[in-house]
């Protein structure tokens, strides 16, 4: 463990030439702590998503079709999933991505092995990252743009030529 008064001794050589205020005598700690994003997300949470009719008008929105579209209403479940989790039970994104059913998830056979660490790893970033987008895709229907960042013309169909 190592002795405790040669590290008082180092200690006391640090305080003589650094001051209290110092970011090294704090324990290099410089930002808020890890949650701090996730504490300011969920403080300020937006107003639609705590009314139902206001998140089915934006699934309308992104989803006209939901109810007839098969395609459609499986996206629009998954978009339902990632408000609820996310913006009304204040999950993170990395909780809401564990949670998240995924279609293209296939049942390992018993006898394959299983997974390495880093794979699993990389799998974990992957559907992150999923959610992140889907999260940011829903604020943007939110704001009345399209997914792809335009804004909704009104118009439907392809452009007739002058």
């Amino acid at each position: 463990m190592g002795n405790p008064t040669k590290k008082f001794k180092d200690f006391r050589h640090l305080r003589g030439k650094f001051d209290g205020n110092d970011p090294i005598m704090r324990g290099l700690k410089t930002a808020g702590n890890s949650r701090s994003a996730h504490n300011q997300r969920v403080a300020n949470t937006p107003e639609w998503t705590k009314n139902d009719a206001s998140i089915r008008a934006v699934l309308l929105r992104a989803f006209p079709k939901m109810n007839t579209n098969p395609t459609q209403r499986q996206r629009a479940g998954r978009w339902a999933f990632i408000i609820q989790y996310y913006f009304r039970l204040s999950f993170t994104t990395l909780h809401v991505a564990m949670l998240l059913p995924h279609g293209t998830d296939k049942p390992r056979p018993s006898a394959e092995a299983p997974l390495p660490l880093a794979a699993k790893l990389e799998e974990m970033k992957r559907r992150t990252k999923i959610v992140e987008d889907t999260v940011a895709r829903i604020l943007r229907v939110a704001k009345g743009l399209r997914t792809d960042k335009k804004p909704r013309s009104g118009k439907m169909g392809r452009p007739r030529k002058v």
